[in-house]
């Protein structure tokens, strides 16, 4: 059994459906594109807040390493961990960055210019025809809130792992060093 959701069905002709029904298809485009923009502003407010906590942690790291250099310089453990993890964190951040990269988004609603050159076409037929051009507006979101929820996702699990590399830099660097 196939859903809803996989299934392609091609338009209707748009002269033959009933007007309320073509109005309430370009209306419910319309609501749903505006959704995706909800998704979309949400997966930017949690990527800048976790871009500044990951650049803020980085930076935080390197001050460590900066103000400790004289006294842990005999301690290469620390001096690899450290640089490991500020690293991390920097490129934890740098994802989270591009999720909140400007892109093209497309809005719901139509520009009423779009309609001047249909005008001898009957409402059905406009309303039918906005409904597909919300289709494709809709495929558009899609990808484009994929692509920065797969961004956010990578930077945010990076950035709650550094800690963890940090600590296997540190060990793997504490077995060479005592093996040598």
């Amino acid at each position: 059994m196939t859903a809803i959701s996989d299934r392609k069905p091609s338009p209707p002709d748009w002269s033959i459906v009933d007007r309320h029904v073509a109005r309430e298809i370009a209306k419910s485009g319309d609501v749903y594109l505006g959704e995706l923009h909800k998704i979309a502003a949400s997966i930017e407010a949690r990527a800048s807040t976790l871009t500044a906590v990951f650049s803020s942690s980085a930076v935080a790291s390197m001050a460590v390493l900066g103000t400790s250099s004289n006294t842990w310089a005999s301690n290469p453990q620390f001096i690899v961990s450290g640089v490991v993890i500020a690293l991390g964190w920097f490129a934890a951040a740098n994802y989270c960055v591009s999720a909140i990269l400007p892109k093209t988004f497309p809005v719901p609603g139509a520009h009423p210019e779009r309609w001047y050159e249909s005008t001898s076409a009957n409402l059905n037929q406009l309303l039918g025809w906005e409904a597909e051009e919300c289709q494709g507006r809709i495929g558009r979101a899609l990808v484009a809130n994929g692509l920065s929820a797969r961004r956010f996702n990578f930077g945010a699990r990076l950035g709650v792992g550094v800690p963890a590399i940090g600590a296997g830099a540190w060990l793997l660097t504490s077995l060479v060093f005592w093996c040598v």
